[in-house]
């Protein structure tokens, strides 16, 4: 972006001023010309009330997390130790019950990873690149829980989908 002199008329791509010639304005390229003195609003408060947009976003996502996460039983797991490690069918020697069930982890993909919001989490710390391309809020709720950590991430990912954000749950078991 740069701040130039208008050489003839324009009009202002935000708000659809004409904009007169020697009229200071922001020129963007291909993106357009924007007037200085034609906005209510400063770009700079603009982009705070975007930020503040996210925010609000990010911990509406979090709660529906939370409120899905607490809702959720998971299904319990065994685990036997038998008496000959590497053979199962000899006899047990003592049985375990996991109630969190299956061990995992899960994160919520946020694509692509240049959009304003991807990069707003990334500048806030709640992100970060992913290996799948775009970037990665990883789920630190529920325990070694998959079953736990991948409603999290389902509730998570629903929300800012209602939001026109792309994004989706992934997880793996441990």
């Amino acid at each position: 972006m740069s701040t130039i002199v208008l050489q003839r008329p324009a009009t202002c791509r935000e708000c659809g001023s004409a904009l007169p010639i020697g009229a200071q304005v922001r020129y963007y390229g291909f993106n357009g010309i924007y007037g200085i003195d034609c906005h209510n609003t400063p770009p700079k408060k603009e982009k705070a009330l975007a930020n503040s947009n996210w925010q609000t976003i990010y911990n509406e996502a979090h709660k529906a997390g939370l409120a899905v996460m607490t809702a959720t039983t998971p299904t319990p797991m065994i685990v036997q130790e038998h008496e000959h490690i590497l053979d199962d069918k000899s006899p047990v020697i003592k049985a375990y019950k996991v109630l969190g069930g299956v061990c995992g982890f899960a994160w919520i993909v946020i694509r692509p990873g240049t959009c304003s919001f991807a990069r707003w989490l990334t500048k806030k710390g709640l992100a970060k690149k992913a290996y799948e391309g775009g970037v990665s809020v990883w789920v630190a709720q529920g325990g070694q829980s998959m079953e736990l950590k991948q409603a999290y991430a389902n509730a998570f990912a629903a929300t800012l989908r209602a939001h026109k954000i792309n994004a989706y749950p992934m997880s793996r078991v441990d």
